[in-house]
């Protein structure tokens, strides 16, 4: 028993050591990597009754991330938060539907004098993911002066009586300024891609790997690769371009009803 304190000891001593260290390798990436943040609020949004996915009030917003002279930047992150009026008491996470990061492709292509197209979709942020990062040394390269489409979207699926709750989004980016760098940077580019599933009636509905479970959950099958459940459309997705055509012909949307249950779904997305 005499030898019980001496072990813990030495156990605390290592904890000690691997969270100093830890610390000191946290330190030395920001000192590389010096990261600073924008942040903007949203229009006010008066939530007066339920709405559907992609029905509540909506609104985009031009922002650039530095004043003064123009800079290269690397954006490393984006984050949203439901707030109330005053942009500050945080407000219910539920409410949030979605937030669209746009670039002006022709603009950015020509800034950057790039051969290849550019796509338009930065990130976006939704249900469950309200927070993004890029990996430590790694940015996605953009001038100071460039304007960012910031789309911003409210639902509510579950109060009653809202009585004209108004609330905000409170929207974060995290970058680094080029000239603050104590290491090289790693250029990421933006390639927009959708999660699918098929629409059509094709003879392939039949072999898809959907399973009849009283769950709900459908077992993807590795061999169909653009989407393995058949599933209804969205009744509002209509007119939304979520609908796309693969190189098979087939019929697919990224914008579905999903049951009640697990749902597991593997979207082919290298044809985008």
């Amino acid at each position: 028993m005499a030898a019980t304190p001496l072990l813990f000891f030495m156990t605390m001593k290592r904890v000690l050591l691997l969270v100093l260290t830890a610390l000191f390798a946290a330190a030395a990436i920001a000192s590389e990597y010096p990261v600073q943040q924008y942040q903007f609020l949203s229009d006010l949004y008066t939530i007066e009754k339920k709405y559907k996915s992609m029905e509540g009030p909506a609104s985009m917003k031009k922002v650039t991330l530095l004043d003064g002279p123009p800079e290269l930047l690397w954006i490393t992150g984006v984050k949203t938060e439901m707030v109330e009026e005053d942009g500050k008491t945080a407000q219910l996470p539920e409410l949030m539907c979605h937030v669209n990061v746009d670039l002006e492709a022709e603009r950015h292509r020509a800034l950057f004098n790039l051969k290849r197209a550019v796509a338009t979709r930065l990130v976006t942020l939704s249900q469950g993911i309200t927070d993004t990062r890029v990996p430590a040394g790694f940015g996605f390269p953009i001038l100071s002066n460039e304007p960012l489409l910031v789309y911003t979207q409210v639902l509510n699926h579950n109060i009653d009586n809202p009585q004209n709750l108004k609330v905000r989004h409170r929207v974060t980016f995290e970058f680094i300024r080029d000239r603050d760098l104590q290491k090289p940077i790693k250029p990421l580019m933006n390639l927009g891609a959708s999660g699918m599933v098929l629409i059509d009636d094709s003879p392939l509905k039949f072999d898809l790997g959907i399973s009849g479970t009283s769950t709900g959950q459908s077992a993807a099958s590795p061999e169909h690769g653009a989407s393995c459940l058949m599933l209804q459309r969205a009744p509002n997705a209509t007119g939304m371009g979520s609908d796309y055509v693969d190189p098979q012909g087939r019929k697919l949307t990224g914008h579905w009803i999903v049951p009640p249950g697990r749902q597991v779904n593997h979207s082919d997305v290298t044809w985008f």
